[in-house]
């Protein structure tokens, strides 16, 4: 409920009122009804209409044009007339806010006067019926704004809020629409950045802006998406910047120009590929298609700023082949694996090239993230290894470590070990090993080293000081070369498996600023006063590789050089600004857009704390400056204080999350470089790890985090009696049928493992449940209550004494729709379609009623022998017999005789079919069709056709040609009315209307006897033309029998305009002359019902003829709706009009079709039709649309012509020349002539006149001839 204020920015209640209007009740309304009288006459309905149409209002752009219907008891003056048009017409060029205006008049005398009942009634439902026609839905389907319920309800919402909000601008609803999905704020720079991939202005015309458009396809309709105007959505999202992009493509310094027609070719191109969207029904396969056919294209171009694919991201992911995808293109186009949260690439979706079986994990929606940094320490390095070796020891599951955690962060030997364990996917026990052999070659002396004085350390000092390191670098080098190899750190790896994101630490040395390197390209939002750089590949420095990475964080000062990585800088170890990077672990977590859970560092040592001294002695050396400036700057970057500043900054009930393990020094603290003291650093790791308070808690907290929760995607929530119902279900993210998730299993049914929810249920033994066993994936349904959307609840794993949180908890119902996008009614980037209802899938899966076997029959027929005669039918070819066939067979046949029959037809199967077959390919008249090809298109039998296809195969014939003859079909109509004469209502379904045509092909036949699985295969041959001509050069799409059949044909690439070759009309005016015919009794296949044997047809197929559906179809499409002639003989208006199908003359209407025909007649001109009876049309079957109405004869009918007033308004305001004579007389004429008195009506309110012109035409015409040269 929302209370309008003026403190909220109005300047008036009036002010609120009228803004009211103009943002929530005019742009969501199709019509406006005012009555006049009731709200004090004219005077005061124009002071409404001034306020909501003054200028300086704010209008919420819907694209919704309501009809302003005033209700009035008289006729109104002509002053009002012309103020109302001032009012409501186009004003300095804005486009007005109402369609337009009618005036309905209810006669004072019906009001007043004591009538019957239903004459009182009369003028309500004349205004009802006037109501209804403003409706505007058609016009609205064709717009693109008839939205769905939840669309609707989205809208108003956003409305809503940014009317008690002032300050924001009124609604706009393709912006709308993308609140929660919107578009890049750094589009342009990814699309100059693609485009400067282009060779020449040529490719960018032929490759970069067809993927670009596709890509802005893929953008803006995701499932769920309503399918707005596509113009409207270039000119609102893409148009600007593609603009900007164009006005400074010369300050990029390219050396080619963008085409002069970029942003033309740009908005076409999109228009296009909406085109083949709509066809394509998913902007991911669109969008899948087009980049297959630059495959070779793309095979040169790279980049590691932008993803190729969709244009609109920066690349997270490196493939064998060179390229960088994005995750969002990943969830997009990568194949499902086993695991719930994973994807699989077989291939590069931008080159095609195999890259193998690469597996990329995905942390589920709901999770939290679990982090893990890692000190740096030299060879005290080894002490993080011996902890996790520890840790995955006391957490009992056969598998990695690794897979414990999301983020891992590691500075210098902690970024060595980061990337061994999950960029390399090393055992904890293999990284040790490794570790140690590298201290040792990394800390060998210079070989002159030993041979300096001992007694003279001031000159190793000085050697150091020249040579910039006591350590040459190139052993370190070598081992970490051999270690990691050349790949880059953003290539696929184990960690891309396990969804585990890995950065490392690094300081430069310019002023010892942090900057972080990552596998996942440092995507994410963050804050602009960051206490560090994340480092973004650039075109120009390439994949760096990751031993160069790690060569940079282990650079550690006096021990070796800094290492220079070209183009971006020199850098040295990274613990000189964060030897425990847990801080910014914890910031890019949040970056990712998701909050840490769980957070362990693990430390390389320190000296054990001590009381500050409080002696006033004072020691000469140790306390000189140099040495407390060492000891400050030690202490500034102390691992052990940073971790009690990232306490300090954690929230007190979050503090549990966090879990540190070092080890404190006796004595002192080995050096960097003290490689003899490394296994007894290992021993003390061990010892304080296992006597940590901290393990168990860590262990219980790890196992439940392997439990996430999601709200029920079909049914999540409820409002009822106060409260929230909750549904919802707990998932494990081991996979079953591992190891891993068996002793998990058995640990917790050992352990007596329950799960509380909410604190209102506590879910125990599940462990053991029949259903949730070690072969299945855990999955328990829960349900709840909660009294707030916003109110916090948790789900915890108990053990003992321990309750855990499982990851993401604890959680809110707000919280959770958000990341499940639940909310996302307008769809969502990855494109994930939202769930099928279970009634759906039951439906779906549950067997057709007409599919049931035969029934008892009411003659006492045995039922047994009937069901044995069905399973003898359905295992011969006689179950290929089309329903009319069978059904006249099996009426005159026992089930023993059925029995008897189906023997005999599977001999004929295996024997002699084949050569009937052969026998009808060979026999086949020039010119002509097997007759099998003929039988099988019209019934759709499709083993019929496969035995006439392979019977053409053997005989040699070109199959092509075959397939595309036009065939005389006068043996094929004369089989069908013979064949069954008893079922003769079932023999036909549509085509009897079209029998003045004799000369069809077999795409024809298939297209309107609804046969689309036999014209799938005929397409599946090289050759077919879906575009054939009959003998009336019309296409298979003029004989579309339904929207069904023509979305298909036009899937398989028909021309939806498919002109005639002899006049040039569309099929639009074939389907409308028989539209009528359509709706004939024979028109409909029924199923047979059950004759008195008891026989029931087992394979009905009912084909529901719907011509109407066809032509709203086509015209939604955008089929022609107006003669490129201009011809009245070939304008679709003027058919529909004439049939009188007023529906189908509202879509065209709203379609934009044109009521002003300029040819006259057929082989004529104007000025010879001129000079024969005055009128520029002479026949009436040539009248112009608004002709057609005044001599229509279905208007004969009062309450007929009552209808077609409003579109006769249409017609009149559309029509050029209303007065356009048919044999020298204009329209009013005729229709007084006619006796259509409410035509004439409406014709004379819209400025008609009852005189002839013909003679004055003619008079015209003459004079002219005399001045023409030659004439």
């Amino acid at each position: 409920m929302y209370q309008v204020q003026p403190s909220l920015g109005f300047e008036s209640m009036e002010n609120a009122v009228t803004r009211l209007y103009n943002q929530l009740l005019l742009p969501f309304s199709d019509l406006v009804c005012l009555f006049v009288d009731d709200l004090g006459g004219m005077a005061k309905v124009t002071e409404h209409l001034r306020s909501w149409l003054h200028p300086d209002q704010q209008f919420a752009l819907t694209g919704i044009q309501p009809w302003l219907l005033l209700v009035v008891s008289k006729d109104l003056e002509v002053n009002e007339q012309l103020m109302l048009r001032e009012l409501v017409r186009a004003q300095n060029g804005v486009k007005p806010r109402f369609r337009g205006y009618q005036v309905f008049h209810i006669a004072e005398s019906v009001r007043q006067t004591r009538a019957t009942k239903e004459c009182q009634n009369r003028p309500w439902d004349r205004l009802q019926a006037k109501i209804w026609s403003l409706s505007g839905i058609s016009r609205r389907r064709r717009e693109g704004l008839l939205f769905s319920v939840p669309h609707f309800s989205s809208f108003i919402h956003s409305a809503v809020d940014r009317f008690i909000d002032p300050g924001k601008r009124p609604l706009e609803v393709v912006e709308a629409s993308r609140l929660k999905m919107p578009v890049a704020a750094d589009l342009e720079t990814h699309i100059i950045t693609f485009l400067k991939s282009m060779r020449s202005t040529e490719t960018v015309t032929t490759l970069g802006i067809p993927i670009i458009t596709s890509s802005f396809i893929l953008d803006h309709y995701p499932p769920g998406m309503h399918q707005f105007n596509p113009r409207t959505v270039f000119i609102r999202l893409y148009r600007r910047t593609s603009k900007r992009i164009y006005d400074e493509w010369p300050q990029h310094e390219t050396s080619f120009p963008l085409p002069a027609s970029f942003l033309s070719l740009l908005e076409n191109n999109f228009l296009e590929q909406y085109r083949r969207f709509r066809r394509v029904k998913s902007a991911a396969e669109l969008h899948r298609s087009n980049l297959c056919q630059f495959r070779k294209e793309y095979s040169g171009l790279f980049s590691d700023v932008t993803c190729f694919s969709c244009v609109r991201r920066p690349p997270q992911f490196s493939l064998p082949c060179g390229h960088m995808i994005c995750e969002n293109c990943v969830r997009v186009f990568g194949q499902d694996t086993k695991s719930p949260w994973g994807f699989c690439l077989k291939a590069c979706i931008l080159c095609g090239k195999s890259v193998g079986d690469i597996e990329i994990g995905m942390r589920p929606d709901t999770a939290s993230v679990r982090v893990l940094s890692i000190d740096g320490g030299g060879t005290r390095g080894i002490a993080p290894l011996v902890f996790i070796e520890t840790l995955q020891e006391c957490i009992g599951l056969p598998c990695p470590v690794q897979r414990h955690f999301d983020l891992i962060y590691g500075t210098s030997s902690g970024a060595i070990t980061a990337a061994a364990l999950w960029i390399n996917g090393w055992s904890p026990s293999e990284c040790i090993a490794s570790f140690e052999n590298l201290a040792k070659v990394a800390f060998q002396p210079r070989w002159w080293w030993p041979r300096l004085p001992i007694l003279l350390p001031i000159f190793k000092l000085l050697a150091t000081l020249v040579l910039d390191s006591q350590y040459s670098s190139k052993p370190l080098e070598a081992v970490l070369l051999q270690v990691f190899g050349e790949k880059s750190i953003q290539a696929c790896s184990p960690a891309t498996e396990l969804g585990a994101k890995v950065g490392i630490t690094v300081t430069t040395t310019q002023d010892a600023s942090a900057c972080i390197f990552t596998t996942y390209n440092g995507v994410g939002q963050r804050r602009a006063d960051s206490e560090y750089h994340v480092f973004k590949p650039q075109s120009s420095t390439g994949q760096i590789p990751l031993w160069e990475i790690i060569r940079c964080s282990t650079a550690a000062p006096y021990y070796f050089k800094p290492r220079r990585i070209d183009g971006l800088g020199t850098f040295q170890d990274g613990g000189l600004a964060f030897n425990n990077p847990a801080a910014i672990a914890v910031q890019e977590a949040f970056a990712s857009g998701a909050e840490p859970s769980i957070i362990v560092s693990l430390g390389t040592g320190a000296a054990k704390t001590r009381s500050p001294g409080l002696g006033d002695s004072r020691r000469l050396l140790q306390d000189s400056f140099p040495m407390r400036i060492f000891r400050a700057f030690w202490q500034g970057s102390s691992s052990h204080r940073a971790w009690q500043q990232l306490l300090r900054h954690t929230k007190s009930d979050s503090q549990s999350n966090l879990f540190r393990f070092d080890i404190e020094f006796e004595g002192p603290v080995p050096a960097l470089d003290d490689v003899a003291e490394m296994q007894n650093v290992a021993k003390l790791a061990r010892d304080e790890i296992l006597h940590s308070p901290s393990l168990e808690p860590l262990i219980h907290r790890i196992k439940a985090e392997l439990f996430v929760f999601e709200l029920s995607p079909d049914a999540p929530f409820r409002f009822q009696n106060g409260v929230y119902l909750c549904a919802g279900r707990i998932l494990c993210r081991l996979q079953p049928k591992t190891p891993e998730y068996n002793v998990f299993m058995c640990q917790l049914a050992q352990s007596s493992a329950s799960l509380h929810v909410a604190h209102q249920r506590i879910i125990k033994g599940v462990w053991g449940s029949p259903t949730l066993n070690t072969q299945e994936q855990f999955r328990q349904e829960v349900s709840f209550q909660i009294k707030s959307r916003d109110r916090p609840f948790s789900i915890s794993l108990a053990v003992g004494d321990y309750h855990s949180h499982i990851s993401g908890s604890p959680f809110t119902l707000e919280g959770l729709a958000e990341q499940q996008k639940l909310n996302a009614v307008f769809g969502t980037a990855d494109h994930r379609k939202r769930p099928v209802e279970e009634g759906e899938e039951a439906q779906k899966a549950s067997p057709s009623p007409a599919k049931r076997p035969y029934s008892t029959g009411s003659h006492g027929i045995n039922v047994s022998m009937a069901h044995t005669a069905q399973d003898a039918i359905g295992k011969c070819w006689l179950k290929e017999l089309p329903n009319e066939l069978l059904g006249s067979i099996l009426d005159k046949a026992s089930p023993q005789d059925g029995i008897r029959l189906a023997t005999t037809c599977r001999m004929m199967c295996e024997r002699i079919l084949p050569r009937f077959y052969i026998q009808d390919v060979v026999s086949c008249p020039q010119n002509s069709v097997p007759f099998a090809l003929q039988f099988s298109c019209w019934y759709g039998m499709q083993k019929t056709y496969e035995m006439a296809r392979a019977a053409i195969r053997n005989t040699g014939q070109n199959a092509p040609q075959v397939l595309n003859q036009l065939f005389d079909n006068s043996k094929l109509q004369l089989f069908v009315s013979r064949a069954c004469p008893a079922r003769s209502h079932l023999c036909s379904t549509v085509p009897y209307y079209h029998l003045r045509n004799d000369r069809y092909t077999l795409m024809h036949i298939c297209a309107f006897r609804a046969n689309t699985h036999i014209a799938g295969l005929l397409m599946e041959e090289n050759g077919v033309d879906v575009d054939s001509l009959d003998g009336l050069g019309r296409t298979p799409i003029h004989y579309a029998v339904n929207d069904s059949v023509a979305r298909f044909l036009v899937q398989l690439g028909a021309d939806i305009n498919g002109n005639m070759k002899y006049n040039g009309s569309g099929p639009l005016v074939n389907l409308i002359c028989d539209a009528d015919a359509s709706h004939q009794p024979v028109a409909s296949l029924r199923v047979a019902s059950p004759n008195d044997r008891g026989w029931r047809d087992a394979w009905p197929r009912v084909i529901v003829p719907d011509l109407f559906s066809t032509i709203q179809y086509l015209i939604d499409e955008g089929a022609a709706v107006s003669s490129p002639l201009k011809d009245p003989q070939i304008c679709p208006l003027a058919f529909a009009i004439r049939f009188g199908h007023i529906k189908i003359v509202e879509a065209l209407l709203d379609a934009g079709a044109d009521p002003n025909p300029t040819r006259t007649a057929r082989d004529s001109t104007a000025l010879v039709e001129s000079r024969r009876t005055g009128g520029c049309v002479t026949r009436r079957h040539s009248d112009p649309p608004i002709l057609a109405i005044a001599t229509a004869w279905f208007l004969s009918n009062a309450s007929r012509e009552s209808n077609w007033e409003d579109v006769l308004d249409q017609i009149c305001a559309a029509s050029k020349d209303i007065n356009h004579p048919m044999e020298g007389h204009s329209a009013i004429w005729w229709a007084i002539k006619e006796g259509r008195f409410a035509v004439a009506r409406v014709l004379a309110r819209n400025g008609a006149s009852w005189e002839g012109r013909g003679l004055y035409l003619n008079a015209t015409v003459l004079s002219m001839e005399a001045n023409i040269p030659g004439y």
